[in-house]
């Protein structure tokens, strides 16, 4: 059976395949691939193609090999970041099976550093590099290493919230305390995956199938084999509805072996029947040393000791390997002393005897190379402790000198260190005063728009208080009320009102956007209608960016427009004025009108106070104010800030 890079069995084919054998048993979707293979020369086709191949389990060990090395080749010239790390995955695994495990190791991290962290496009290839790296620990039975690297990667994947790479995982860690004698821990783990594996993911059965095989397993060893048939029957019922016949032979076999050991003739005859009948079709099992002696046993039990015999003659007859060879002498052996063979059986003890002497030479000879190897690592090693040191000491007298540098060095540094604090208190105690400096004189201007506001407040009051006593005496002398002088001194307190109310909305508030002023010139307009029906006013708005003011600025600006206003309405003898205000970084406000136009210079205000009131305010603005002839005829008045001149 073929030991592949297939995600959903990774763990199960290392619990169960540590003794068995290679053989060939493609299926026809490997053919069908293999054939659409050999008639594409193009590199991305072929990419693909190699990606599918590789992550199939029933490929044979040397297309695999051929597969991978030019899947990670290609992956390097046409691949997606997607195809590259798939690549990197399947040459991990060549190393793995060449028994390279560092060689693994290495490309498994150089690919984990290009991918740096988990997100949602390569966490699930993420994730599979990881537990693989994990994998190539225990084939080493370094356990402690497998656990260091599962553990951290089953809190990524809860952070993650990915609970079918969680739930995996777990199940590695099963595999792992199995491994370790730790069954009652390994089922607990197997159990905690059961009950995290996700249902609605592609690969559910599958690794299910796994889990289920696994925990058959643990309770085998813990004497349990109604529990271990349980779960294994419960895996070859997956792995039959998936029709994998790789993993279903595997389960059916380890089946077989708890029905005789329990010696349950007809169950063990039966899961042997279905594991004949589908390595007749497969060839699934052919040369696995497992499933021969599954068979055999099964011959041992139903005492046909003549076909257990046979069996294992042929299997003698073609097999070289001495470790393989022992096995079938041992059951040879047992067959022989069952009928009563004693010459056969003394015979096959002096193979088994001599089969045994060859392993333990193999294994002292493996043993001696191993120590050889160690040996001149460990001199090599000494050589270059000796180059090194031997260096060392030759640049004992360099060190110092540049250690000495360094102090000189680093002497001075503190010095410019010291000396560049001192002035950079210095700088900060100087941008201090500035601030304080900076925040007394905005001080004083704000005392002193203040003072200016007041000033404009006793002048415009101060006029409308001084009409309002003027009606009070008139009509105070007269002796009936006249509706005229009422009218006036309604007219004048009702302007005294507004221009209060005007000031106290403007000051009252932090700051006013540029959308406030222009409603409170609509507001302004709307007053003004109901003495002039006979003008049209009307605000036009462009204010797609809004502008924010300081209360004095709005202030200001809405006093420009309403003598504007005012005097368009007094003095230009037309029918239409037009305020419009535009936001953005180069905002502005323009009062518009229609009439015979302010500039002429019999115009009664062209230099008078009212306009020079206007260029003092936009000056206090930092504006500027413009009064611009309109063709054919009219009048604008244009306020902007002075920066987007």
């Amino acid at each position: 059976m073929i030991f592949k890079g297939r995600f959903n069995v990774i763990a199960f084919l290392l619990f169960w395949l540590s003794s068995s054998s290679l053989c060939v048993a493609q299926s026809n979707v490997v053919d069908s691939l293999q054939q659409q293979l050999s008639k594409t020369n193009d590199a991305h086709k072929r990419l693909q193609l190699l990606l599918e191949l590789c992550s199939r389990n029933d490929l044979d060990a040397d297309s695999y090999d051929n597969y991978s090395v030019e899947a990670m080749r290609l992956s390097e010239k046409v691949g997606t970041s997607k195809q590259k790390s798939l690549a990197v995955y399947y040459m991990a695994w060549y190393y793995y099976l060449q028994s390279e495990n560092d060689s693994a190791r290495m490309v498994i991290d150089k690919e984990l550093k290009n991918l740096s962290a988990p997100n949602a496009a390569s966490q699930d290839i993420y994730f599979k590099l990881k537990n693989f790296k994990a994998i190539t620990y225990q084939g080493e039975r370094n356990y402690a290493k497998a656990l260091e690297v599962l553990y951290p990667l089953l809190e990524e994947e809860q952070k993650f919230n990915d609970n079918f790479f969680a739930a995996y995982t777990m199940q590695q860690i099963a595999v792992v305390e199995s491994r370790q004698g730790n069954t009652q821990k390994s089922i607990q783990w197997n159990k905690q995956a059961l009950t995290t594996l996700p249902k609605d993911n592609t690969s559910y059965e599958n690794v299910l199938a796994t889990i289920y095989s696994t925990l058959g397993k643990s309770y085998e060893q813990m004497s349990l084999p109604d529990s271990a048939v349980y779960y294994n029957d419960k895996a070859i019922k997956l792995f039959r509805a998936a029709k994998d016949s790789y993993n279903l032979a595997i389960s059916l076999q380890y089946q077989a072996n708890i029905y005789i050991k329990q010696k349950k003739k007809e169950e063990a005859g039966n899961t042997l029947s279905e594991l004949k009948a589908l390595n007749d079709k497969t060839h699934v099992s052919d040369g696995d040393l497992n499933y021969s002696l599954t068979l055999i046993d099964y011959y041992m039990l139903n005492q046909e000791y003549d076909k257990a015999i046979t069996f294992c003659k042929e299997r003698l007859a073609i097999e070289s390997k001495i470790t393989i060879r022992a096995s079938y002498y041992e059951r040879l052996a047992e067959c022989y002393k069952a009928i009563g063979s004693t010459a056969e059986y003394a015979d096959v003890l002096e193979q088994i005897i001599s089969a045994k002497d060859t392993i333990a030479q193999i294994n002292s000879a493996d043993a001696i190379a191993e120590m050889q190897t160690k040996y001149e690592v460990q001199k090599k090693e000494n050589t270059i402790i000796a180059q090194q040191l031997n260096i060392i000491r030759k640049n004992v007298l360099l060190i110092s000198s540049l250690a000495l540098v360094l102090v000189v060095v680093a002497v001075a540094w503190l010095l410019f260190r010291r000396s560049r604090r001192r002035n950079k208190i210095k700088m900060l105690l100087m941008q201090e005063e500035e601030k304080r400096n900076a925040l007394i004189a905005v001080k004083d201007a704000q005392e002193n728009e203040r003072k200016r506001i007041a000033a404009d407040l006793h002048d415009s009051l101060g006029s409308y208080a001084a009409s309002i006593k003027a009606n009070a005496d008139e009509l105070l002398q007269e002796s009936h009320l006249s509706k005229n002088n009422l009218e006036l001194l309604q007219t004048n307190s009702q302007q005294m009102v507004s221009l209060l109310a005007d000031t106290i909305w403007a000051l009252r508030k932090d700051a006013l956007y540029l959308t406030d002023i222009s409603d409170r010139i609509k507001v302004f307009l709307q007053r003004l209608r109901s003495n002039y029906p006979s003008i049209t006013m009307k605000v036009e708005e462009h204010l797609e960016e809004d502008v924010l003011l300081s209360p004095v600025h709005a202030f200001h600006l809405f006093m420009i427009v309403q003598e504007a206003v005012n005097n368009a309405i007094r003095h230009s003898e037309g029918n239409e004025v037009i305020v419009s205000v535009n936001g953005g970084e180069r905002w502005s406000v323009s009062i518009r009108d229609n009439g015979k136009g302010l500039l002429s210079k019999d115009n009664p205000i062209y230099e008078g106070n009212g306009k020079q009131n206007m260029k003092e305010r936009a000056s206090s603005m930092e504006c500027v104010i413009e009064w611009n002839t309109i063709q054919p005829r009219g009048t604008e008045v244009k306020i902007y800030p002075a920066n987007t001149i």
